[in-house]
């Protein structure tokens, strides 16, 4: 709205994700009464977005609100789908050109070929819309809501945790829309006369807690939506000079997915040049953190998150033993039979709960001990009253709500199959807790059924929801009545532990202190995963608030083969020395690194002493005769200049400069005729004198050509 009131924009578009539009625009139309308000909900249809499309062009809008599934099936022109494609082949075929290893080039080639069939696939998965295209609906600005889900644009490197050889069509759609307004600004600027360097290409502002899922590399992505001029003037607009700029890599040997052959594989080993890519990336990123948010947010109770530790049975510890052994026994040339991914799966699985591993019931599961610290909150605030959210009015409804997160042991079709939801459930059942007040957001099969099932949980008809981080985390708004949060499971990256909690710790809850549970399974998987997660959050944690004080950082989304297995081994047996071993390892070899460095300059200082002793005489020996000419320079002061060349006097510098060049060819070229004659001469010839001292020419004269 207010690049609305300033005149920069005329119709921003914000896109939000499906299930949220509805709140969006209410929010919207309570900030700004006035306004001018569009909301796209009915736009999730093909005869809804043409409607929509036409709405948008036809009148003045304040803001348009469009949800992110109809954005990216809004049309543009068959033209401009062409142009962006033709676009993405010639940076591709330009890479191949300056690539000159074989290996780059195979696989930039493969690019080549992947990108034509998905761009041709692109432009024919949406000829089935019809009407007004983007670049007729009058938007000429966009506002980007939960923005890392575009971050899977297509991308092409030699540096495989830089690459995105698979894009995602959102991803894609975005990049050519952003194209597209771009385009427009120039041809703007241009039509009022405004130089091509001045032009201000203000098109997009995206909105996102985690810009950084789990890799610096994601950096990239968003640089290259919203500053692609910045990257240009910096000389990393391609992502291999970006990766050469702010990585250091190294490549090593492993064996293919299939287990047939070794390939040479290239990873990152650290990110480099962390201020210049930090100050890179200040330049257009406003950042908030939580404890900057004027409005008061619900507080840990207890002051920490509160850890939940298990003792496993001996069948798993049994278990878990066995996968470290498997760890070490690998066999590189059958990676069908068993590998590092299955037993890290076997590991986390067993580590939940051991029928998750085909293993016995135990004697008491997380699925228990997570029902039983949910029915103390539930006795503790159970006769605690809730006010509607919208009218403000007491709910009849009693008693708070509670999310629980878990990411593996979904509910399944098939009702034989043990799931820790249904665990879950039954546990809580069990504690005298109503079936109907345990919900699964995988009920919802829609946006629809979603959004009902949010509303209940917020009347207070819900009393535990239980889901996933992908379908629980971004746009759930159910903070009303939440007093507590329950990780079931670890999170794999940071990214999804903040979405999780930030369902929780959100404006609008009327809860001032909340509980956050983490259960772990002592000696497994858990631990080991939580350490991981942490150190990957604090960095990125230390980025976004602008803290960062080394020069370059370990990249902990990456690691080869070896790393790998070590890590797999520590957390299969759930031991973390495993892990420091790696890291010891790593610093054994940084060190010796360093050792050798500092051993080869020792050296080499060595030998240029030596090289200055020998030279002493010799300096000697010129200090002495050039003693007289000192001595003569002193007597001469500020005496007029005066050059004698061949028995003329010259009193200008280029005049003399010139007769000296012409005498020393004359004096050279007879020398040289006659060497070894010259060479036994005690003195070589006078060419010329300054105003105090002679000027001879040797044998070999350094001015002539």
């Amino acid at each position: 709205m207010e690049l609305r009131r300033l005149g920069l924009v005329r119709q921003p578009w914000i896109v939000v994700p499906n299930h949220i539009i509805e709140q969006v625009g209410r929010e919207a139309k309570q900030w700004y009464p006035a306004a001018n308000v569009l909301l796209g909900s009915s736009a999730t249809t093909a005869e809804g977005r043409r409607r929509f499309i036409a709405q948008s062009a036809a009148s003045e809008w304040d803001m348009v609100i469009v949800p992110q599934s109809a954005f990216t099936a809004i049309n543009v022109s068959n033209d401009v789908r062409t142009a962006y494609a033709e676009k993405q082949l010639d940076e591709l075929r330009a890479q191949l050109q300056d690539s000159t290893v074989e290996r780059s080039q195979k696989a930039i080639m493969r690019a080549i070929k992947a990108a034509q069939a998905r761009l041709e696939k692109l432009m024919a998965a949406e000829t089935k819309d019809i009407g007004l295209r983007f670049e007729e609906s009058g938007c000429d600005y966009l506002m980007i809501d939960e923005a890392h889900m575009y971050k899977n644009k297509q991308r092409v490197c030699n540096i495989e945790e830089l690459s995105c050889a698979t894009a995602a069509q959102r991803a894609e759609d975005l990049s050519l829309k952003l194209d597209v307004l771009r385009e427009r600004r120039r041809d703007e600027a241009r039509a009022r006369g405004v130089p091509e360097h001045a032009v201000v290409e203000r098109v997009a502002t995206f909105a996102t807690g985690t810009p950084i899922a789990n890799s610096l590399g994601e950096l990239f992505v968003m640089q290259a939506y919203l500053r692609p001029d910045l990257l240009r003037e910096a000389g990393v607009a391609d992502l291999g000079d970006w990766g050469a700029a702010f990585t250091a890599t190294h490549t090593s040997v492993e064996v293919n997915a299939t287990g047939t052959k070794l390939r040479p594989v290239t990873r990152v080993a650290k990110f480099t040049n962390l201020p210049e890519l930090l100050a890179l990336t200040n330049a257009y990123t406003d950042v908030v953190t939580r404890d900057q948010v004027p409005v008061k947010l619900p507080e840990l109770r207890t002051g920490a998150r509160q850890i939940v530790s298990l003792k496993p049975d001996v069948e798993v510890v049994d278990f878990i033993g066995d996968l470290g052994w498997r760890a070490e026994h690998l066999d590189a040339r059958k990676p069908q039979r068993d590998n590092i991914l299955k037993i890290s799966n076997d590991g986390r699985n067993a580590s939940l709960d051991p029928r998750m591993a085909h293993l016995g019931a135990p004697e008491h599961s997380r699925a228990a001990e997570v029902a039983e610290r949910a029915t103390e909150v539930q006795r503790r605030l159970g006769d605690r009253q809730y006010r509607d959210r919208d009218t403000g009015e007491l709910l009849p409804a009693r008693g708070p709500l509670q999310l629980m997160f878990c990411d593996r042991g979904t509910p399944s079709k098939d009702p034989r199959q043990f799931t820790v939801y249904q665990a879950i459930k039954d546990e809580l059942v069990a504690r005298g807790m109503p079936p109907e007040a345990i919900r699964f957001v995988h009920e919802a099969r829609n946006p629809a059924q979603l959004k009902a099932l949010f509303a209940q949980c917020n009347r207070g008809e819900v009393s535990v929801l239980i889901g996933s981080t992908e379908k629980m985390g971004t746009g759930t708004n159910v903070q009303s009545r939440l007093a507590a949060l329950h990780h079931v499971d670890v999170p794999w990256r940071p990214a999804d532990l903040e979405q999780r909690e930030g369902r929780i710790v959100r404006q609008g809850n009327q809860n001032d202190e909340i509980d956050m549970f983490l259960y772990v399974t002592e000696s497994s998987y858990d631990t080991v995963m939580w350490q991981k997660v942490q150190a990957k959050d604090l960095f990125i944690q230390q980025m976004r608030r602008k803290e960062v004080l080394d020069s370059e950082i370990e990249d902990l989304g990456g690691g080869d083969i070896g790393a790998a297995a070590a890590e797999a081994k520590a957390i299969a047996t759930g031991d973390p020395r495993y892990l420091r071993q790696v890291e010891l390892d790593d610093t054994v070899r940084r060190l010796t690194a360093l050792d050798r460095a500092h051993q080869q300059s020792v050296r080499s200082r060595d030998w240029q002493v030596t090289v200055l002793e020998r030279a002493i005489p010799n300096k000697q020996t010129d200090i002495d005769a050039l003693a007289p000419v000192a001595q003569a320079a002193a007597e001469r002061g500020d005496a007029p200049h005066r050059v004698v060349v061949g028995g003329s006097t010259f009193a200008e510098r280029t005049d003399a400069a010139a007769a000296l060049t012409t005498a020393c060819r004359r004096a050279y070229w007879p020398a040289r005729t006659a060497a070894p004659r010259a060479l036994n001469q005690s003195a070589p010839p006078s060419t010329g004198s300054r105003s105090w001292a002679p000027v001879t020419s040797p044998t070999t004269c350094c001015c002539c050509g």
